[in-house]
């Protein structure tokens, strides 16, 4: 999306997505703390997202949700994220 900015960092051994923008909320409203376990220290949001790259040898290709960076669930699919 225009405008929008993408961070990955690692994250208990995973990449965890982090997104900043005119898009994205800029925090909660007279919740300092719920800012700062939502916001890292440069504005940008921890989805707790885990993500790899379609083709680790060409980042171009895009990336792949691959599950959560703070629990484990189960798809519809049976499969775990």
């Amino acid at each position: 999306m225009p405008g929008l900015e993408l961070k990955l960092v690692p994250h208990q051994g995973k990449l965890e997505a982090r997104v900043r923008g005119p898009n994205v909320m800029h925090g909660y409203w007279n919740l300092p703390e719920a800012n700062a376990a939502s916001f890292d220290d440069e504005g940008f949001f921890r989805t707790g997202d885990a993500v790899v790259f379609a083709d680790p040898a060409d980042p171009a290709q895009g990336l792949m949700f691959d599950g959560r960076t703070t629990e484990d669930f189960k798809l519809l699919t049976g499969h775990m994220g």
